[in-house]
């Protein structure tokens, strides 16, 4: 009996071993549901961002469209207060002094036109819940961490509630300066194809700004104390062009009920963390966001209402090791004054002035990339509250 039960261990073995295991991917439909996707919150003590765009098909790698829609937020005597501004995909409200005692609400009106009118949805209104606004505890702390092993800095808040409701929510804005490689001291007029000195304005040092799409949320509903200490929330690689020369995040904290926090940390289970509201969703999620007139539509989406609190900190290019992010720019190709046809042919050609040697007539050119930094998508709309002196 022991030597058959051997050998059928024996034959099982073998029979694992001869096979082959395939691997096996199942076969989804690409669908793509047409569902409105808003987020942003009714932030009490700083302007409110609120971006409205579409579901996208599981297989989507691109960024979404945003839609251009008309928002306003509501109060519970009827008050309006409109989005007045919209950069970078938010529809931007300047709640920085509503009453914190009032109820508010969100409405979102997609605009038909413009390409949107064949769409499902548009020409719709839709509202939040009335919400009440919870009071967010103060900032005590933000940091940043430099993890030479991974190559990362990583943003760290510390903060402590006094109040009952465990439940954090965070947004950050983005604002970096970086420079061209080249500082240039002369520019090309091609009306009148002659090399000038470079105008009061520099290309070299420029501002951009984003918005960080990451969920960062935290609860300290497990622990002893309401308090999160170097609570790490948000995280950039060395390597980012972010981190060319100085960089600065605003840290915005709301406190959020149970229901949004609950609804979002199922959202994270969704995505790839650190995910965003905007990545493909894998399963339907319901928000506290209605469509006016008809309650079958779905849109996703939460929005919560606080009166929140924020810091900014500064991270510089001397406070982690220094990374090769460089432009890859050619050598200085040298063209005489008087060759005005071969320096129209380069500026055109992707190419403009760095200096002129008026010693020797001779003018140093490169890549525009490499020469004014507004070609990488920033500007010199510098921050009032930069801390540097030049423009």
């Amino acid at each position: 009996m022991k030597e058959r039960l051997c050998i059928l261990i024996l034959a099982f073995a073998a029979f694992l071993t001869g096979s082959c295991i395939y691997p096996f991917t199942p076969e989804m439909e690409d669908l793509d549901l047409g569902l409105f996707v808003i987020e942003g919150d009714i932030r009490i003590g700083t302007e409110s961002y609120i971006f409205v765009r579409n579901t996208q098909r599981l297989t989507a790698t691109g960024s979404p469209v945003d839609i251009m829609a008309d928002v306003w937020v509501e109060n519970d005597k009827g008050e309006i207060t409109r989005a007045g501004n919209y950069r970078d995909g938010a529809h931007i409200i300047d709640t920085r002094n509503l009453d914190p005692r009032a109820s508010y609400r969100l409405h979102i009106k997609p605009y038909s036109g413009m390409g949107y009118s064949a769409s499902p949805g548009y020409n719709t209104e839709y509202v939040t819940d009335w919400l009440e606004v919870l009071v967010t505890p103060e900032i005590e702390e933000v940091s940043f961490r430099v993890d030479e092993l991974e190559e990362k800095i990583t943003f760290h808040v510390s903060t402590t509630n006094p109040d009952a409701n465990p439940y954090y929510k965070w947004n950050c804005n983005e604002v970096w300066e970086y420079t061209s490689q080249f500082y240039a001291s002369h520019v090309f007029n091609p009306n009148r194809n002659t090399v000038e000195e470079s105008p009061n304005e520099n290309r070299h040092y420029c501002w951009d700004r984003d918005v960080v799409p990451d969920i960062m949320i935290a609860s300290t509903d497990a622990l002893s104390e309401n308090r999160l200490v170097n609570h790490q929330i948000y995280q950039l690689p060395f390597a980012s062009d972010k981190l060319d020369y100085l960089y600065s995040i605003e840290v915005i904290q709301s406190s959020i009920s149970a229901e949004a926090y609950i609804y979002w940390e199922v959202m994270l289970r969704n995505t790839d963390q650190p995910g965003g509201l905007f990545s493909p969703q894998p399963s339907e999620l319901r928000g506290n966001i209605h469509c006016v007139g008809d309650s079958t539509k779905v849109v996703l989406g939460y929005i919560s209402a606080s009166k929140v609190t924020s810091r900014r900190i500064f991270v510089s290019v001397n406070d982690f090791p220094m990374q090769n992010r460089r432009e890859n720019c050619s050598a200085f190709i040298e063209i005489n004054l008087a060759e005005e046809s071969k320096m129209r042919r380069y500026y055109f050609g992707g190419y403009d002035v760095v200096f002129l040697d008026e010693m020797t007539n001779i003018t140093s050119w490169s890549e525009k990339r490499c020469v004014d930094c507004r070609v990488k998508g920033g500007t010199k709309d510098k921050p009032d509250y930069w801390p540097n002196n030049h423009n």
